[in-house]
């Protein structure tokens, strides 16, 4: 594959398509993704899962929810491949994502993308997900609130209640939520919670993801909360 072939598939798996309701029949959800500077459509709960994951990943830079089928060069005529979503991270190496239930994953399909000549030339790998369907875990349930708290493209982050965050923060080991809301009694609890959020989110604060997030939660500036 030469290297210009190789940037054009990279674009085509990276470009999603003009959004609108494809499949009628299915779970649709339709997130705001910062990340992605819009809203994004989410077929099924596993999508919406990866969703949460990817936006939530720190080393991931964009994504995208719809890419096209893996079809194989050396084989016009084979069915092709379904990938539930493909990633970009920071270092600029591709990820394929593949779901545990999706049937195409279980077939040798899976096997010749990964000993495929194009995902070697396109520095991509491939990850499989064992519990998209689960998309009620505690981790992953703490990670959508958060997230809900910057669902718009609207919303603007106060400045001065995260760097009043992180100063408290620098002077005392750990406050939950609630005290911030002390402290910060002339700001809505929600601007307050959308800055926790934010800052959680951005990796500068955080919070114990083992416990069901509530107004009675830690955040801290280092993850010492089992120490």
């Amino acid at each position: 594959m030469k290297a210009f072939t190789a940037r054009a598939l990279r674009k085509k798996l990276l470009t999603p398509p003009p959004p609108a309701r494809r499949k009628n029949s299915t779970t649709l959800a339709i997130p705001y993704s910062r990340k992605m500077r819009g809203s994004l459509y989410a077929y099924r709960m596993s999508r919406y899962s990866l969703w949460i994951e990817l936006e939530f990943d720190r080393s991931v830079v964009s994504f995208n929810l719809e890419p096209p089928v893996w079809t194989f060069t050396d084989d016009a005529n084979e069915e092709g491949v379904v990938i539930d979503a493909v990633s970009l991270d920071v270092a600029n190496h591709l990820t394929l994502h593949f779901s545990r239930s999706n049937a195409k994953i279980l077939d040798a399909g899976i096997e010749r993308i990964k000993n495929s000549q194009e995902l070697s030339e396109l520095n991509a790998g491939i990850k499989i997900w064992d519990d998209l369907e689960k998309w009620e875990k505690l981790d992953r349930t703490n990670k959508n609130t958060l997230l809900r708290y910057l669902w718009s493209a609207e919303l603007v982050v106060d400045a001065q209640i995260e760097k009043f965050i992180l100063s408290e923060l620098n002077d005392v080991r750990k406050l939950s939520v609630w005290d911030f809301f002390n402290k910060l009694k002339a700001y809505d609890p929600e601007e307050i919670k959308s800055a926790i959020a934010n800052l959680i989110v951005e990796g500068k604060i955080y919070v114990d993801m083992t416990r069901r997030l509530s107004p009675e939660s830690e955040v801290s500036l280092k993850e010492i909360f089992h120490a």
